[in-house]
């Protein structure tokens, strides 16, 4: 057997490695950590969702706590009282009533200080020059309904006699409907050019008027809407919101934005505009209905110089000194369209709690037979923002 070499270099064998274990282990533990934070993420956002979507399911209950506050508060401020003015109660501007989480806000707005586009349903040519605005005022036999607040015509009184002081712009408008000019004027003066006022108002009365008759110039009926890519038919009825208009020929987004604000739509086939709850800013809808007798300057000076709670009478409004120069003939014929109290609101409700917020609107209409009596009409519940 060979022996080896004394002075012969000896083999090094490393060491045994060490802190494997450990550096496994930390790894494991690192990953271990990140699933559990990951899992404990996904358990707080599924946590947040069903909270979330539990007071989200909530929110209409406390759309309709909102709507029975309102209902109670028209009753009690306004159910007794032989006028509707902009001093009582629910004319308040911040009404609200707070939660544990959030906060609940109303606003209720007279649905009578805007122009009710329903008014136009009934709107006729006569061939004599003489107008209706609505049928439903007129007796049977052809017999002069009176109105009940004011003891005066309703709204199919002829136009005759005529004003006193007849101006060139009123005989080009003969035959005319009274509403349909009212409805133009208004249209002007939220800065519509004249051609696009014309086309518009011509078209909104032939998209609600009763028939499928054209009888305007620039008016277009169901030949127009059947022939876009997607076909309808007009309503040629009642409209429940302001936003059925938006398809009319002639009407656009823009336009749309401008002129929405001034008009409305409420289950009557007749123009009653409440002198008692329209503001300053209203002005221009004053200024429609006694057109061409009234300026705008007269118009914000008789909302300016309102009494606080409001005109006892559509004949204490009439006597107002801004209106001495109007024809007394005129004011006749324009005393049915007017009034001084409100069978219908609208309701804005606006929920906001724990960061959801939600939006609706409702339409209140009081009981004939009650006059103490409101209720819903119809709401709509807004998009969760």
């Amino acid at each position: 057997m060979k022996r080896k070499p004394a002075n012969a270099p000896r083999r090094l064998i490393p060491p045994p490695k060490r802190g494997m274990a450990m550096v496994i282990v930390m790894v494991l533990l690192a990953v271990m950590t990140l699933l559990a934070a990951n899992m404990s993420g996904r358990i707080q956002q599924q946590i947040g969702l069903a909270l979330h979507q539990q007071e989200y399911q909530g929110l209409p209950w406390l759309t309709v706590a909102a709507e029975s506050q309102a209902l109670r508060l028209l009753r009690d401020s306004v159910g007794l009282e032989p006028t509707v003015n902009l001093s009582q109660a629910w004319a308040q501007e911040d009404l609200h009533f707070a939660l544990p989480q959030g906060r609940v806000s109303l606003s209720l707005s007279d649905l009578q200080a805007c122009f009710n586009l329903n008014a136009l349903h009934e709107a006729q040519i006569s061939l004599a020059g003489q107008t209706s605005g609505s049928s439903s005022n007129t007796g049977e036999g052809g017999g002069e309904n009176t109105d009940p607040e004011n003891g005066e015509l309703g709204n199919s009184v002829p136009e005759n006699p005529a004003p006193a002081h007849p101006t060139p712009e009123s005989a080009a408008q003969n035959g005319t409907p009274l509403v349909v000019r009212q409805l133009l004027a208004l249209l002007k003066s939220q800065d519509v050019p004249e051609y696009r006022a014309e086309l518009l108002a011509d078209n909104l009365w032939e998209f609600i008027d009763a028939d499928s008759v054209v009888q305007t110039a620039q008016g277009r009926e169901d030949s127009e809407y059947l022939a876009r890519d997607l076909p309808f038919y007009p309503p040629n009825s009642l409209l429940t919101d302001v936003s059925e208009i938006r398809p009319v020929q002639g009407m656009d987004a823009e336009l749309y934005q401008r002129v929405a604000p001034v008009l409305c739509t409420i289950p009557e086939k007749n123009l009653r505009i409440n002198v008692n709850t329209l503001g300053e800013d209203n002005a221009p809808l004053l200024e429609a209905v006694f057109t061409p007798y009234l300026s705008r300057m007269q118009a914000e000076q008789i909302l300016r110089e309102r009494p606080q709670q409001g005109w006892e009478s559509v004949a204490a409004f009439l006597q107002t000194p801004a209106l001495a120069d109007v024809d007394s003939a005129v004011k006749q014929r324009l005393k049915t369209l007017l009034t001084v109290s409100s069978d219908y609101f609208r309701l804005s409700v606006r929920i906001e709690m724990n960061g959801v917020r939600r939006d609706s609107e409702a339409v209140i209409g009081r009981s004939a037979s009650d006059r103490q009596g409101f209720y819903v009409l119809w709401h709509q519940q807004g998009d969760l923002e």
